[in-house]
């Protein structure tokens, strides 16, 4: 796996962290377009979520900091937008304080509870086309 490569320097590729870095924005991008994708769906479709709520939370908020997300009259998009939207979506109860939800995803420490993002990187990486946060959704049937 990815994270447990020790630092080393390849001659033809360079720096192993470097590689790292680069695999873990590439897997943000895809994170941003993905959670876009999802946003852009609407609330008659009937959505269902299949990950933990701190798991979406967790990847709407990652969407929020690190994208450029904006709503029908071209403005940012606020989070609480965001997660009012995905809640819609899925047909979940809105939560008190999705920020400390998603904080609390993000924080998870060990091997056996990675935060999402890891999960999403690892995910990634193993699968040329894969797309780790749309597979947690699917139609209500």
């Amino acid at each position: 796996m990815y994270y447990t490569e020790k630092d080393k320097k390849d001659g033809r590729d360079g720096d192993v962290q470097t590689m790292r870095k680069h695999k873990r924005e590439e897997s943000l991008q895809m994170l941003i377009s993905e959670v876009s994708e999802l946003l852009n769906q609407t609330e008659n479709e009937q959505l269902v979520w299949h990950g933990s709520q701190t798991d979406l939370m967790e990847a709407l908020h990652t969407a929020y900091l690190f994208g450029n997300l904006h709503n029908d009259q071209g403005q940012p998009c606020t989070f609480k937008e965001i997660v009012n939207h995905a809640c819609r979506l899925f047909a979940h109860p809105v939560p008190s304080n999705p920020t400390a939800l998603a904080s609390r995803g993000r924080y998870r420490k060990g091997v056996k509870r990675q935060s999402f993002f890891d999960r999403y990187c690892l995910l990634q990486s193993h699968g040329k086309g894969c797309r780790p946060l749309l597979q947690l959704v699917s139609k209500a049937p």
